[in-house]
């Protein structure tokens, strides 16, 4: 587990985690909490293409927010920086958002009209356990 930990302003502390999801490393998983930034999720870019370059197979990815904190939440420039996350498709297969809020639902449903590649690649998923389900019905 890679755990970020950075203190923004007025002392709030926000981390941000990547971890892989199971023991087969088939699923990195990325763990936010509270109101994260784009920048702090831009830090560990580089450990999840060094996990993911590390498989041998293209794994796929789970963003969530494990104790609810971010599930409501979308950070400035969300659209802009979700399609820049499709460079990661070169090494990532798919990208679940666990419980997304009505506004990054938005968001992927405008993405979509755009770009092809959003909707065979991006996708929602009402909890962790679906998304895993999911993940294993893409794999099959």
């Amino acid at each position: 587990i890679h755990n970020l930990t950075l203190t923004q302003t007025g002392s709030t502390t926000v981390p941000i985690q990547v971890s892989w999801d199971d023991p087969e490393k088939t699923i990195i998983r990325v763990s936010l909490f509270n109101a994260w930034t784009w920048e702090e999720f831009d830090v560990m870019l580089p450990t999840i293409r060094y996990m993911a370059a590390r498989t041998g197979i293209k794994p796929s990815m789970i963003i969530d927010s494990p104790d609810g904190s971010s599930d409501q939440y979308v950070p400035p420039r969300t659209m802009y920086k979700l399609m820049e996350l499709r460079q990661l498709f070169t090494l990532v297969d798919q990208i679940v958002f666990v419980r997304p809020g009505p506004l990054l639902k938005i968001i992927l449903n405008n993405l979509s009209h755009i770009d092809t590649q959003v909707n065979t690649h991006f996708h929602a998923s009402p909890d962790i356990d679906a998304a895993r389900n999911l993940l294993r019905a893409e794999e099959g």
